[in-house]
């Protein structure tokens, strides 16, 4: 009987060993391919976090160079300092290089078809975007603002998204591969635990204890795996970014050695705290404490992927700025099992957004707000001045004699004297008035809440300031002086453009009326409506010449005697078409063209006209023709317009037989010394001068000896009323004479009949120029003109 019962338990012992050596391998083989799973999956998960944390970085990268290369751009275009400008170019150019490097680095990674692919495409159409920015840049370092704005915003902007929407689908590409990445270990996971389920139902038939346990283990397992492969899916959006993992109760799991940093805890000392007293959060604005991250993350409605900014004070003090994202983690069935925090500093990017922010709308030198964020305030008035029953007022001043200062002491001079100003002004206004640099010596001030008569008071204390003020410089004192418009600013006031065109006018009546006072601007104000008209044809004129709506008209100038009988000659006269189609006439635009400096850009518009038509004519023709070409006072001053004839001429010297060039007796004794060389430097290349409306000045001969012009043209008021004023008739006649002891040739002006025609023969004038012989006609006609003359 114990021998049964030895032999049964040896058998029992036997087989429980065979059973636990069977168990032990079943158990072994489970923790094996468990471990393996694992292992593999670790690996695959770290390989393709590296891979794509290597390529989110150059992607990120290249789109942030992009965004700021476009905002760079947009910048340059509201910059008035031309150094600023050239700043802002060397940051442009900068992006740009550094765009070429993360490009580089990103094609030198293993890509797939689809990724290059998209690569491709954002070089393609980068490749489309930069020569559109080169043109932008080219605008406005060409002055031309608002062409490179239209430029930048029908363009190259649309372009630029265009780069950016490749690479945000690089990003993307880089996220579904994560994602397929994951499905697939989830995919093998089942497998896996079909074969663990298999063999823990082997293990069963052998012990139910043993399989018990395998089966806990093999249930363990999978819970942790499930737990790692959500930790890693979430953590794989922060790579490189600062992460903290905390359970539902707030209390830290994990926390990244970018976390430590920015946080100053170790992982041993932040693991187990909660997280408000690691994560020390506060609102950017206003400094009160932030809402509880992982309520918000756990709250039902929730939106996980919400990026938010807060300031970060570590345990050590410091603070930055963090921009940061909660989100729960879910397991398989859908159970929250805690938070990620996902975190990084954006301090420097911060910091530089407000001061490009602040650059924008601020003048470097003064400190003071720039015309662009003084006219956004001043719309704002306006906007709402309909609708308040309040009275505000504009005040626009501009320094009386400024360039003394810059000529005789340099621009550095010139700076510190706006300095001091701008800070004298503040100390005299009130916390609600806006002071602003408009542009050069010209300041701005807002003064809100204020009517007109408390306006006027301010604007004089303030002149009476800018009297007073001792500019000292180099042991050198200066007075200074300004002059002030006043727009009162109400319910009738017009747009933002018509206020500050006021505004500008009435300070130019106050420099008109004297300097140093104040103009106050009224509706029926007959000066200054004349002076804004004056602008708007500033603009016009602009336009005309941007969309070639100058147009040329002669008019002849006849000889009165045969023996003066030779080339047929005309005089040019100029016209624009206005946006109608009909002709405006010189009177219209001309003296807003002089007042504002614009002569150069037309005498040359007309030169080019001309010289392009005698160009295109066949040589017997040009030789037959004479054309006179007026050219106005500023121009007599501008060496480069100067320089430009001459090397026109230079080029062809057949074009200096048939110009004679007109310059006005005022211009030539306002001017006399550039009046000089400029006839001198010319003469010499063959062309002739006229002097033109003679005696409307000074009428003084004696300069007529310094001034070796060739032909003298009367003045109209002079000719017209020759028949029946005696006065006018000696005045001729005698012009006439000493003209010709001089050597000149003499021509009348406004020869409207015969009898005028007649008294001129009869006194020796030698050529005349009227509605007697023709009104003026297009200049295309006057190859039918030298047609007509050569047959008769």
């Amino acid at each position: 009987m114990h021998l049964f019962n030895d032999l049964k338990n040896r058998r029992s012992f036997v087989f429980l060993i065979a059973g636990f050596t069977l168990n032990l391998v079943l158990f072994a083989s489970v923790i094996f391919i468990g471990l393996k799973y694992l292992q593999d999956s670790s690996d695959r998960m770290h390989s393709v976090a590296y891979s794509n944390n290597a390529k989110l970085e150059q992607i990120v990268e290249m789109h942030a160079l992009a965004r700021n290369r476009s905002l760079s751009l947009y910048t340059m275009t509201y910059l008035d300092d031309p150094f600023d400008r050239d700043e802002e170019y060397e940051h442009f150019m900068t992006y740009g290089g550094r765009f070429i490097q993360a490009r580089t680095a990103l094609l030198a990674m293993n890509l797939s078809a689809e990724e290059r692919e998209l690569v491709e495409e954002q070089g393609r159409l980068t490749s489309i975007a930069v020569p559109v920015q080169r043109e932008v840049v080219r605008l406005v370092q060409q002055d031309k603002i608002e062409q490179a704005r239209k430029v930048l915003q029908e363009r190259s902007i649309p372009s630029q998204n265009r780069v950016l929407e490749v690479l945000k689908s690089l990003l993307d590409l880089q996220l579904e591969g994560a994602k397929e990445t994951a499905d697939r270990t989830q995919t093998e996971q089942k497998q896996v635990k079909q074969l663990i389920l298999l063999l823990g139902s082997t293990a069963i038939l052998i012990g139910l204890f043993i399989a018990m346990l395998v089966t806990r283990m093999i249930l363990r397992s999978e819970k942790q795996l499930s737990r790692e492969k959500e930790l890693a899916e979430t953590t794989l959006y922060s790579i490189g970014d600062a992460v903290i993992a905390t359970d539902t109760h707030g209390v830290i799991q994990s926390i990244n050695p970018v976390a430590e940093s920015l946080t100053g805890w170790d992982y041993p000392g932040a693991v187990g705290q909660h997280l408000s007293s690691v994560f020390n959060i506060v609102n950017e604005e206003n400094g009160s404490q932030a809402r509880d991250l992982v309520d918000e993350a756990l709250a039902p409605q929730s939106i996980s992927e919400i990026k938010q900014y807060h300031k970060l004070y570590n345990r050590t003090g410091m603070e930055y700025v963090i921009e940061h994202t909660a989100s729960p983690i879910r397991s398989n069935d859908g159970k929250v099992s805690g938070v990620i925090l996902v975190f990084r500093d954006v301090t420097g990017m911060r910091a530089l957004t407000n001061q490009l922010s602040y650059q924008a709308s601020h003048d470097a030198l003064t400190g003071l707000i720039n015309r662009r964020e003084f006219e956004v305030r001043l719309e704002q008035v306006l906007q709402v001045v309909k609708s308040e029953n309040l009275f505000h007022a504009l005040l626009y001043l501009d320094l009386d004699q400024f360039k003394v200062i810059n000529d005789t002491c340099g621009h550095i001079a010139g700076d510190e004297l706006l300095k001091q100003l701008a800070m004298n002004l503040k100390l005299k206004l009130r916390e609600s008035d806006v002071l602003a640099r408009l542009g050069g010596d010209e300041f701005g001030i807002l003064l809100e809440g204020c009517s007109q008569d408390r306006a006027v008071k301010i604007a004089n204390a303030l002149l009476e300031e800018i009297r007073d003020m001792r500019f000292v410089w180099d042991n050198k004192s200066f007075n200074i002086g300004t002059s002030i418009g006043l727009v009162p600013i109400s319910a009738e006031s017009g747009s933002l453009t018509a206020v500050l065109s006021a505004a500008d006018s009435a300070c130019y009546e106050a420099k008109e009326q004297g300097r140093n006072r104040v103009h106050v601007y009224q509706m029926d104000d007959a000066d200054l409506a004349r002076r804004q008209m004056e602008m708007q044809w500033v603009h016009r004129i602009q336009e005309a010449l941007d969309q070639d709506r100058v147009v040329l008209y002669c008019q002849d100038v006849v000889a009165l005697h045969r023996h003066e009988a030779g080339p047929h000659h005309c005089e040019i006269l100029i016209r624009i078409i206005n946006a109608d189609g009909d002709l405006t006439p010189p009177m219209a635009f001309i003296p807003a063209a002089e007042r504002y400096n614009l002569m150069p850009v037309i005498d040359r518009c007309v030169v080019d006209k001309v010289f392009e038509m005698l160009v295109e004519l066949p040589d017997f023709e040009r030789e037959s023709l004479r054309l006179s070409i007026n050219i106005s006072g500023q121009s007599l001053c501008d060496v480069g317009f100067q320089k430009y004839l001459i090397s026109r001429m230079q080029k062809d010297q057949s074009l200096a037989d048939v110009i004679i060039f007109e310059i006005t007796e005022t211009a030539a004794i306002a001017n006399l010394s550039h009046a000089m060389r400029f006839i001198n430097s010319l003469k010499d290349l063959g062309c002739k001068f006229a002097l033109d409306d003679f005696g409307s000045g000074l009428s003084s001969f004696s300069y007529l000896k310094n001034l070796p012009v060739d032909y003298l043209k009367i003045d109209g008021t002079f000719v017209r009323d020759i028949v029946d004023d005696p006065l006018d008739h000696a005045f001729v006649r005698s012009i006439t004479q000493i003209g010709h002891v001089m050597g000149l040739k003499i021509i009348a002006e406004y020869v409207e009949s015969a009898a005028i025609l007649q008294k001129l023969r009869d006194i020796g004038v030698d050529y005349a120029q009227g509605y007697e012989f023709g009104k003026p006609r297009p200049l295309q006609d006057i190859r039918a003109s030298l047609r007509k003359q050569a047959s008769a």
